[in-house]
């Protein structure tokens, strides 16, 4: 399958509402992916085979910061940058093939995580190389926050999604367009490091995914609650987890 056959294959509305959610992806990183994906094809690579490949390139952040730190800023924004490319071909492949699954959208999900984890925690050992006056730990406990906030904002929004599947659910169906842009601004990640890195500043990277999960998971909250207090609960769908 070429490139122009692999752009076609994605057009459409679903790929309109795609690209409203994550535009940097859609517009840097998704053209990009139309030129890869064919040598993954021709290899027979399926789109697991690229996700675990996404996952094996992120593990290599921590390692990167911790041998090379003065340097690790550029094979950081080379590995943030392939992976958001791979996170792409991954998805190419599994819609061009019909090799789709649930499993592979799991696995996808779970690379996903792993690949923030490891890049904010790369990231603060990185930071801590640049203003060694702060504590490795707080810079841990920084990157671990902003994780944390963001796999939160995102399961909230997915369990909203589970239990207010019918009508107008706002926070279910629509996109909150100032909430979508802070992530799909998380996309630039490679580019900030070039940027910053590059004059020992590593450190405001790592501060802004901090604040943008903080906020984006804070008005999520709200919206969230908002929904909650006007829905009347499904039959035994928001029972608290034991």
């Amino acid at each position: 399958m070429n490139r122009q056959a692999l752009k076609d294959l994605h057009a459409g509305p679903k790929s309109e509402r795609e690209m409203r959610a994550d535009f940097f992806v859609y517009a840097l990183y998704r053209p990009i992916s139309f030129a890869v994906t064919p040598a993954f094809l021709s290899i027979g690579a399926t789109a697991t085979n690229v996700t675990m490949l996404n996952l094996l390139l992120a593990s290599l952040m921590p390692l990167i910061a911790l041998c090379a730190p003065d340097q690790a800023y550029i094979g950081l924004a080379l590995i943030t940058f392939s992976c958001i490319v791979l996170d792409c071909v991954d998805g190419n492949i599994a819609r061009s093939t019909g090799s789709g699954s649930a499993l592979g959208q799991y696995l996808d999900s779970m690379v996903g995580k792993a690949y923030y984890l490891l890049l904010v925690i790369a990231l603060a050992i990185v930071a801590h190389g640049e203003v060694p006056q702060i504590g490795l730990g707080y810079w841990l406990a920084g990157a671990l926050a902003a994780s944390v906030l963001k796999i939160w904002g995102r399961e909230a929004r997915a369990y909203c999604r589970l239990n207010f599947s019918q009508g107008e659910a706002p926070l279910a169906t629509a996109r909150i367009g100032w909430q979508q842009i802070l992530f799909s601004a998380a996309k630039l990640v490679p580019f900030g490091l070039l940027a910053l890195g590059s004059i020992g500043m590593t450190g405001l990277l790592l501060g802004a995914l901090l604040l943008m999960s903080l906020t984006v998971f804070l008005h999520t909250q709200l919206r969230i609650l908002r929904q909650l207090s006007r829905t009347t609960a499904p039959q035994g769908g928001l029972a608290a987890e034991p």
